[in-house]
């Protein structure tokens, strides 16, 4: 995995192997590093024919106003464009913040409607969300327990 961009709010990450960016918001993030982060996203994705996002916000705060409305302005529908189209799954670490959390999914759910074949799922934890993303989810099925009887062979 090779770190793309890093700065107090924001780390972009790209996994070519699993064809995975990796997106973490913390606090309050700026227009600047939304910018900088979607913008590297968008040619990343120039690598590949599909893309997985994992967004870990369980530090993010906020969003500046301004990097909202960026987002919704020019993201979506210019800068984003291919990187949307190209993105087949998004998970999402749940936020701390509850009202981040909604600002977050309001952003994703723009995101969703201009490509409807995206699957979204939020996760508690970082583990589960990428295992999620590159299909190898466990399942926890128990071995039934036998039981041994008085007679029974080994």
């Amino acid at each position: 995995m090779k770190t793309i961009y890093e700065a107090n709010d924001a780390i972009l990450e790209f996994d070519e192997e699993k064809t995975t960016l990796y997106i973490t918001w913390k606090g309050e993030v700026s227009e600047t590093s939304v910018i900088k982060v979607l913008s590297l996203a968008a040619k990343a994705s120039y690598l590949t024919d599909t893309i997985h996002w994992l967004i870990d916000r369980r530090q993010l705060e906020s969003y500046e106003a301004e990097a909202r409305i960026w987002v919704k302005n020019d993201f979506i529908d210019k800068v984003g464009k291919e990187l949307i189209q190209k993105t087949d799954k998004i998970a999402a670490v749940m936020s701390d913040s509850a009202m981040a959390q909604v600002s977050s999914n309001v952003l994703i759910d723009l995101i969703v409607e201009q490509n409807p074949n995206i699957a979204f799922k939020e996760f508690d934890m970082v583990l589960p969300a990428s295992n999620w993303l590159i299909g190898s989810v466990e399942e926890t099925k128990e071995e039934p327990k036998k039981k041994k009887g008085f007679f029974s062979r080994k």
